[in-house]
């Protein structure tokens, strides 16, 4: 009997249209996408180029590499509210003013629990060493402010498939993830907008405040498994005449 493979691109862009709606759930949308400073015909191209693995399940929680070269794993982060952001060391200009705010987050709500989360887009010259040298411009909490490296393919698919941001070697998105104490994404804000400086933080408070898990997010989980594993049983790889996987969809 044949094994069809599921692609894991087309799940990507199947659950991102299909999955996240609803007033105060993250959005994901054409015009998300559009409003960021990664094209989408880039990220699409190097998406494209991930291998499709039927054995690979949609990922929800990751492991990376810490500045202290030891590993980090996002599940430690239970119970905890944390702001996740993607940026790259030598990066000389926006990366530098984005983490000069998780800073001023940092200050303000790091005493009441809050964890921030750095992933870099630039794994193969940001090495643990290189992060730790980075990592002191801004701070000496190592552990309340994590820089995290490790293989780029695997931070693509932390970006697209747990915060659905989309990112490529040294291109990333510049919004800062809000992740509650469950581990849903909450929202998505652009650090250099005011309305969207001033949202994130109420929402900050707002979710430091919470003690039970919303039901809506609770049924947006078993949305979730259900529509992954309705692709997973029975979407295969249209046939393709070049061997390639199929491209992403067209903005309309």
């Amino acid at each position: 009997m044949r094994r069809f493979t599921v692609n894991r691109v087309l799940v990507f862009w199947i659950a991102l249209l299909l999955v996240f709606s609803g007033g105060t759930i993250l959005v994901v949308s054409w015009r998300y996408f559009q409003e960021d400073p990664v094209t989408i015909e880039k990220v699409g191209e190097e998406y494209l180029q991930l291998p499709a693995d039927s054995d690979q399940q949609w990922l929800q929680d990751f492991t990376l590499t810490r500045r202290t070269n030891e590993p980090f794993h996002s599940e430690q982060l239970q119970g905890q509210v944390w702001i996740a952001s993607f940026f790259f060391a030598s990066c000389p200009t926006v990366c530098r003013k984005q983490n000069e705010h998780v800073k001023l987050l940092h200050a303000d709500f790091s005493q009441e629990g809050v964890t921030f989360v750095g992933i870099t887009c630039d794994p193969d010259s940001d090495s643990p060493d290189v992060l730790q040298r980075y990592a002191k411009q801004f701070t000496d909490d190592d552990q309340r402010w994590f820089f995290l490296t490790g293989n780029l393919d695997y931070i693509r698919r932390i970006a697209g498939e747990k915060f659905q941001f989309p990112l490529a070697a040294k291109t990333h998105s510049e919004r800062f993830a809000v992740v509650d104490k469950w581990g849903n994404v909450r929202g998505a804000y652009h650090w250099d907008k005011p309305e969207d400086w001033l949202e994130m933080r109420r929402q900050i408070k707002s979710l430091v405040a919470e003690t039970e898990e919303p039901g809506e997010y609770i049924e947006k989980k078993q949305e979730l498994r259900k529509s992954l594993q309705k692709l997973q049983d029975g979407t295969k790889d249209p046939v393709q005449t070049d061997g390639q996987s199929p491209a992403a969809p067209a903005i309309p």
